[in-house]
């Protein structure tokens, strides 16, 4: 592999500022994202724009994250920003002219080169301190959440103009753009150097020649196979219930999910800093979460058969904090068993899951609106179920390669 002339360090001293940049990244990324796919209601009002838009996303997220293993985070994750910062102008533009070329121009940027948080989250793995990362991961799938419904509530509650709501996430862009060029050099953001850090077709090409069938052997190898199996399960189940929220808005129960999912997952990454502050490993964390996630949804399922009790709701917040426990530690155990120059490739993949997992769960729901409460709790529970699994049959796998192979993770 040509990812083979790094040479290993010490992890960066400046973690701490770098992880801020990358959190801030990764909110804006998911932000100018959910604000763009506002922005084109008007002229896709069946909504087949916006899945040609997620399902091109989806080969240029892992195609991009594992460009990066190849060669220097940092550069990759400045082009992405570059695009990224493209993608909101033409954003602009479109609001200001309302003209459909150039809303295609600002999805084409955004899907193709402006996936920011898969780069993002393999830069954490790659230069956070081994105690800290699930943890770390955990804060930034929170930065990753936040940026998906703050725009939303603040046009919703302010009633702010998304055009001033566009041109601020444009500016925040901008900026950790140019923290990532004049802050942070390469070996202090990706923790190691790289012997040919330049970047032009040449590379490209070799990358695109030789690695790409190693992209595809990764992706069947047995880990990677159970981590993203069962993750895509439990990700099917929780946005059964979420995107009911968002694509079902005129319903009273589901109109206030996202915030209650939100302030859960809130919640439940603090309480998963605490277990691990505590001694508690990544897989004893993994089980516990997934427990209280599927407890949540029975106990919902229970209490939804009485139509006078109102506690089903109260059981949404429970819901989310299991997967604030699980998540993490799932992706940070496989992210431990596996090499640094595989970190990209990892959450290329996770991107490019999540979003299989919402056009999924979004075609069953439009095909199933009359649902009632119960027999979604029902669905998501026993879709959670599979995923639960499948994630600890990956609990026991892992053990095993770490006795065979000496392969460490906590």
């Amino acid at each position: 592999m040509l990812f083979k002339s790094i040479q290993k360090g010490e992890k960066p001293s400046s973690f701490l500022r770098i992880f801020l940049i990358i959190l801030l990244a990764i909110f804006v990324d998911q932000s100018i994202e959910d604000v763009l796919l506002e922005s084109i209601v008007s002229i896709d009002p069946t909504g087949w724009i916006s899945n040609i838009y997620l399902l091109a996303a989806i080969p240029f997220a892992l195609f991009l994250a594992s460009l990066s293993d190849f060669h220097c985070r940092r550069r990759i994750l400045i082009f992405a920003l570059t695009s990224l910062v493209v993608s909101g102008i033409f954003i602009l533009f479109f609001l200001k002219y309302d003209n459909n070329w150039i809303a295609y121009i600002a999805l084409m940027f955004k899907a193709t080169g402006g996936n920011v948080t898969p780069v993002a989250l393999a830069s954490v793995a790659t230069i956070a301190p081994l105690k800290k990362f699930t943890t770390s991961l955990a804060v930034a799938i929170c930065a990753y959440a936040l940026g998906s419904w703050v725009p939303i509530y603040l046009r919703s509650f302010t009633h702010i103009p998304l055009i001033l709501i566009v041109f601020s996430l444009v500016v925040i862009s901008v900026v950790c753009y140019i923290i990532a060029i004049k802050w942070f050099k390469e070996a202090s953001f990706d923790g190691f150097k790289f012997e040919n850090n330049s970047l032009n077709l040449k590379c490209f090409f070799s990358f695109a020649r030789k690695d790409l069938k190693e992209i595809a052997h990764f992706c069947l190898l047995t880990p990677v196979i159970l981590v993203f199996s069962g993750y895509i399960f439990s990700e099917i189940s929780f946005y059964q219930i979420l995107l009911r929220g968002e694509l079902l808005a005129e319903n009273d129960f589901y109109s206030s999910l996202s915030l209650k999912l939100g302030l859960g997952y809130y919640a439940g990454t603090g309480i998963l800093w605490f277990l691990q502050r505590r001694g508690g490993t990544d897989g004893q964390c993994l089980k516990l979460g997934t427990v209280i996630a599927f407890l949540s949804l029975v106990s919902a399922v229970i209490f939804s058969y009485v139509e006078s009790s109102p506690l089903y709701k109260y059981f949404i917040p429970s819901l989310s904090l299991g997967f604030a426990l699980f998540i993490p530690s799932l992706f940070s155990i496989l992210s431990k068993i596996k090499n640094l120059d595989d970190q990209g490739k990892i959450y290329g993949l996770l991107d490019s899951t999540d979003t299989i997992s919402v056009l999924i769960a979004a075609k069953y729901i439009k095909s199933s609106k009359l649902a009632s409460y119960n027999n979604v709790f029902w669905i998501s529970s026993t879709i959670l179920l599979i995923g639960s699994i499948i994630m600890w049959s990956f609990i026991h796998y892992a053990k095993n390669m770490r006795r065979n192979n000496g392969n460490p993770y906590k």
